[in-house]
């Protein structure tokens, strides 16, 4: 399993692409501490948070373009 935390959403989705092309079976999205905090990007508490450790999804289509390229199997 290859852990991702990359704080921007292409630099994630090129690195889950290049992990699964080099023979990675399963990846760990992390996401940024505001994130695991259930803060939006838009909350004041939120400030210094945002892809902190981890990637910054504030939406579905965000998640969407994390993911563009990767067949999930469910």
């Amino acid at each position: 399993r290859q852990e991702r935390r990359e704080p921007r959403i292409e630099d994630v989705n090129a690195a889950l692409l290049d992990d699964l092309v080099h023979g990675v079976g399963s990846v760990l999205l992390r996401f940024d501490v505001a994130g695991r905090h259930g803060l939006d990007a838009d909350d004041a508490r939120s400030a210094g948070l945002i892809g902190r450790d981890g990637v910054s999804l504030g939406t579905l289509d965000e998640l969407d373009r994390a993911f563009e390229g990767v067949h999930l199997q469910m």
